[in-house]
């Protein structure tokens, strides 16, 4: 993975490459007294060069920086690969770099700015759904979302202003139902008959079956009753 460098960066800091150096004889005992040698560089494939780059620091442990110059990593787009060899170390492969036209330090210039978080910017759901204790808050986001894709999907079929998700779950619930519609014009007339069917009580008188709701007084539906028929009255 190479090091990204801003184009022209002026922060030596920034522009510093590394190298591990080892002894010749073994390819892998630290070699520690290379500070002042002097690396090279190669960009976009050209012949490597002392010209660009400054002499090595030793940082301990067999382990080098030395400073890119401005003037190596003017332009974007620009790939350098480095080097250092001694007649006490072994080839030794430094950073490879790329330039780039943007700050890499800079979260806005990357785009990760933007990026939300779990614990502010996703309403209803926190660190403790996301661990799986606060089931409550993960179903409350997953209907929020379901209800609003409804509302997207909804409103590229209509022009002007399109119903909400709530109108439609009213306008499914009052629907006429054309099978049985006797008993039941809607959805939610139906709904109730069941309801104060389990909850409420029914009465027969003569030929007269009455349904009333959980209340006790109210009549909901009431049919005629006979040996052959029911007929709403």
């Amino acid at each position: 993975m190479a090091l990204l460098v801003k184009a022209n960066e002026s922060t030596s800091t920034k522009r510093y490459v590394f190298f591990q150096l080892c002894d010749a004889t073994d390819g892998l005992t630290p070699e520690t007294g290379e500070a002042g040698g002097q690396p090279q560089i190669s960009s976009d494939g050209a012949a490597f060069t002392n010209t660009g780059i400054g002499t090595l620091a030793h940082m301990g442990n067999g382990r080098y920086y030395a400073a890119l110059t401005q003037a190596a990593v003017l332009t974007a787009g620009t790939r350098i690969e480095c080097r250092y060899k001694s007649a006490n170390t072994a080839e030794a492969v430094g950073t490879t770099v790329q330039v780039v036209a943007f700050d890499p330090d800079d979260a806005t210039a990357l785009g990760l700015s933007a990026i939300p978080t779990i614990a502010t910017d996703v309403a209803g759901l926190d660190g403790a759904a996301m661990r799986g204790t606060d089931f409550a808050a993960l179903a409350s986001v997953a209907t929020e979302a379901r209800l609003a894709r409804l509302d997207v999907a909804v409103s590229t079929r209509y022009s002007g202003t399109p119903p909400t998700s709530a109108a439609i779950a009213d306008a499914v619930l009052e629907e006429f139902v054309t099978d049985h519609s006797s008993v039941a014009n809607s959805v939610a007339e139906a709904l109730k008959i069941v309801r104060a069917m389990v909850l409420g009580k029914y009465t027969l008188s003569g030929t007269t079956f009455s349904i009333y709701a959980e209340d006790g007084t109210t009549v909901l539906k009431q049919f005629t009753v006979t040996s052959t028929a029911r007929t709403p009255l």
